[in-house]
């Protein structure tokens, strides 16, 4: 384990001989969950008791995404960072929910075989998910909004469909490390939702903020028709989206009704660098 900070004291933790604890200088320890995770949350970082995406919906995610209904999602993400990137050592996937993403860039990345790769997210299903999808990179229950990740060591970070928390990125990627955020469009999913809310109204794409001590260096929208062929591919995308939260029972099935459905992929990528002499958030 590399690279983590103790979420209590902020002081450099290291993992003990047994490999199943990891302490702070300060004494605090965390224990190695038995599928190979540490939860470094907090219960102050808590907004409910079990936050983040339930078992139902990662079980979902994990389904869907393993068809590779999404796999120009990953192919457009790997290829902005592998031209963008000569050697990288660190790369850690924020918010990486079941670690389908950060599996893949990991991949894309590790060109020596010796990148540590780290996914956190808040919910412990997921995490739990990713454990078990690969035992090469390091997972974490924890914030985002508080990474348990030491100041400026992080080459390479990612943040997929989550709002980013711009002073976390910028207190742990190194100088000139670089930055993708992958943000939904607004034409993405758009026949699943007209499926949804029948009084759909297409909005304007409006211009994304660029965080602060970033420079934008290479942006690309994706969009793609997509196939679903199946009931229960149909019914996972909707169990792994807001909507399925946002969406009354009747509107749910009218989607679970569906043998077919044809949608779409509509994303937008940016690729940020990190200002050299910006000074960093400690």
């Amino acid at each position: 384990m590399k690279h983590l900070r103790c979420p209590v004291c902020q002081q450099n933790l290291s993992v003990q001989p047994d490999d199943r604890v990891l302490r702070c200088e300060q004494g605090h320890c965390f224990d190695r969950a038995k599928q190979g995770y540490f939860n470094l949350l907090l219960n102050q970082h808590k907004k409910s008791k079990q936050p983040g995406d339930t078992a139902e919906m990662v079980a979902a995610r994990h389904e869907f995404l393993e068809t590779g209904a999404y796999q120009a999602i990953i192919d457009t993400a790997t290829a902005l960072l592998t031209e963008a990137v000569t050697e990288v050592h660190s790369y850690c996937d924020l918010a990486c929910g079941e670690g389908y993403y950060t599996q893949h860039l990991h991949a894309a990345l590790n060109g020596h075989g010796d990148l540590c790769s780290t996914g956190i997210d808040i919910s412990t299903p997921a995490i739990k998910t990713a454990a078990r999808r690969s035992k090469q990179m390091q997972w974490l229950v924890g914030s985002i909004a508080h990474a348990p990740i030491q100041s400026e060591s992080q080459d390479v970070l990612s943040c997929m469909f989550c709002r980013l928390i711009d002073n976390e990125a910028l207190r742990i990627l190194k100088p000139d490390g670089l930055l993708l955020l992958v943000d939904t469009a607004p034409a993405h999913l758009w026949s699943l939702r007209s499926v949804l809310y029948p009084d759909i109204k297409a909005q304007d794409f409006a211009e994304l903020p660029t965080p602060k001590g970033l420079t934008l260096i290479k942006e690309v929208r994706l969009t793609r028709d997509i196939q679903l062929t199946s009931p229960a591919q149909i019914a996972n995308l909707l169990k792994m989206t807001p909507h399925f939260w946002r969406s009354t029972q009747q509107a749910k099935d009218r989607v679970y009704n569906l043998d077919r459905l044809d949608t779409q992929i509509d994303v937008h990528f940016r690729l940020f660098r990190k200002q050299a002499k910006h000074e960093s958030v400690k």
